[in-house]
């Protein structure tokens, strides 16, 4: 499995949202993080306390802003997640942390395809569909205009795992194979809301042991 830990939390008062593995990380994983805003906020960056570097893999805002971040190489120690707000809105901000085990780089890059859509008022919002090059790892991040509302559903489709909380969701799916995938999530509150999608490469091995990235 490429998930080896994971954790979620969110915060209505406002200000940095903080978030803590349970367990100590293993040397050489990687970290992705699905983060939500609502209202005017606009996610300005991730770090934890290893030090981390932390790159925005994709993004949208429209009245609720959903992520998706990453870091690579981390360390065997105890970790936790902060994410950084700037502007202002309804304070229904929060994460899903996700420890994963075997992302690998192709051709330099980490990430395989991304997608996103703002705006959206359904009950099934989604961040659209993409065609992957090989096995990926995927994850959706969705947001949501009031930080009230608390999405509730499980999944984009066969085999994701959802994890919500106040005003956003994060949810991610191992695809074995290249193939059609999408981002979306069951929001029967019916009010705007926004999804970024993004598809990583990673080794599709059954080893649990971290596995180095490869250029290929």
């Amino acid at each position: 499995m490429a998930v080896l830990q994971k954790n979620s939390t969110f915060n209505i008062t406002g200000g940095p949202v903080t978030c803590a593995f349970l367990a100590n990380t293993t040397a050489g994983a990687s970290i992705v993080v699905c983060a939500w805003g609502n209202g005017n906020v606009d996610i300005t960056s991730v770090s934890d306390s290893q030090g981390n570097t932390y790159t925005k893999a994709k993004d949208d805002w429209s009245q609720g802003e959903a992520a998706v971040w990453f870091t690579n190489g981390i360390s065997a120690a105890a970790n936790t997640i902060s994410v950084h707000y700037g502007g202002g809105g309804d304070h229904g901000e929060g994460c899903v942390i996700y420890e994963v085990n075997k992302l690998k780089t192709v051709g330099g890059v980490y990430v395989d395809k991304t997608a996103s859509t703002g705006y959206y008022t359904t009950a099934n919002p989604s961040a659209g569909t993409v065609t992957t090059t090989g096995a990926d790892f995927v994850v959706a991040s969705l947001g949501v205009a009031s930080g009230d509302a608390t999405p509730t559903g499980t999944r984009a489709g066969s085999g994701y795992t959802c994890d919500y909380g106040t005003g956003g969701a994060g949810e991610y799916k191992e695809q074995s194979s290249s193939g059609s995938i999408s981002g979306s999530f069951v929001n029967p509150n019916s009010i705007t809301s926004t999804v970024a999608m993004v598809a990583f490469f990673y080794n599709n091995i059954s080893s649990t042991s971290p596995v180095a990235a490869d250029i290929t």
